[in-house]
């Protein structure tokens, strides 16, 4: 699951992911990560920190529910800016390169 910022950083993204592995969606909304977390399991979930950091405690409780419902999905945050009290989240990275992101794929979904 991916959901970004950037039109063109999810593209990108998404065309890299859509090579490593199937099964994906990217979002572009609130509600559609929401619908997609309470009906969807995801091995792992992308999320643009910038998104998400506007409506922080409601986004930390749906994350957490969702972790905890979901032990063995991972989630990572991109931001340039340090985030705390979000321990649910696997990692948290400020710049990914298509190299970065192969092998964050192949880390987190190790069948790729």
């Amino acid at each position: 699951l991916l959901f970004k910022q950037n039109d063109f950083d999810a593209t990108l993204f998404f065309n890299i992911i859509e090579k490593q592995c199937d099964k994906n969606i990217c979002i572009n909304s609130f509600s559609q990560l929401k619908q997609e977390l309470s009906n969807e399991t995801y091995r792992l979930i992308l999320l643009d920190y910038e998104l998400i950091k506007f409506d922080l405690e409601q986004m930390r409780n749906l994350l957490s529910a969702y972790k905890k419902q979901h032990p063995q999905s991972h989630i990572i945050f991109f931001s340039k800016e340090k985030v705390r009290d979000f321990d649910c989240v696997s990692e948290v990275l400020s710049d990914v390169s298509r190299n970065d992101l192969i092998t964050l794929l192949r880390k987190y979904l190790p069948k790729v």
